[in-house]
């Protein structure tokens, strides 16, 4: 049995290495965008997960602020204050 040797024409062999160049020199340009991208991801990622610790802190003192209304109310009862124009009323007298 005679086996051949399939061989490229010589004339393919210039432009199959263009190609092949053309195809590196993309994959090179990918891997790159891919790895910037993947940074700015971590980056996104430590700003919100700094972002969510502040407005849960934020949340904590808001929510340990009363409203004005319980404010007021525990101005009248308890420290005897009152509005400019209120009228004091002694019950049982």
């Amino acid at each position: 049995m005679n086996h051949k040797k399939h061989r490229l024409p010589k004339s393919a062999v210039i432009p199959l290495i263009a190609i092949i160049s053309l195809l590196g020199i993309a994959l090179i340009a990918n891997l790159t965008i891919i790895t910037a991208t993947q940074a700015r991801i971590s980056r996104l990622s430590t700003q919100i997960h700094a972002m969510e610790s502040e407005l849960s802190y934020i949340n904590t003192i808001l929510d340990s602020i009363p409203c004005p209304i319980y404010i007021e109310d525990y101005a009248r009862q308890n420290l005897d204050m009152h509005n400019p124009g209120d009228k004091a009323f002694v019950a049982g007298e």
